[in-house]
């Protein structure tokens, strides 16, 4: 069998039994994606994977793309997600052509 490694880790209390006084701290693997957290929009929000911030979208936890930000300012694209830019109504990916129009002058 593979090992695994774990990428992210995250805490939570453990106890030996619903009423008992003798709790301590386990460690649980945590996947990098935002898909995780499924259904879960409080889980969501705020989160990052991956570097990339998490979006709740159609009732589902999605890595966030450039053009789900509807912000016209080339800083606060890029503070909602590395490397994004406005393309004059939202945020754009770069790299994306598709997602800029007009002409050149």
């Amino acid at each position: 069998m593979a090992e695994t490694t774990c990428v992210l880790t995250t805490l939570k209390a453990a106890c030996a039994s619903p009423r008992s006084t003798t709790c301590g701290w386990t460690e649980g693997c945590v996947s990098n994606s935002c898909t995780t957290f499924g259904s879960n929009q409080s889980l969501c929000e705020n989160k990052i994977s991956n570097t990339n911030p998490c979006i709740w979208k159609n009732n589902t936890c999605l890595d966030a793309l450039c053009s789900d930000y509807t912000f016209t300012d080339d800083t606060v694209c890029n503070s909602k997600k590395k490397n994004c830019v406005t393309n004059g109504t939202k945020c754009a990916d770069p790299a994306v052509c598709a997602e800029f129009t007009g002409t050149m002058t």
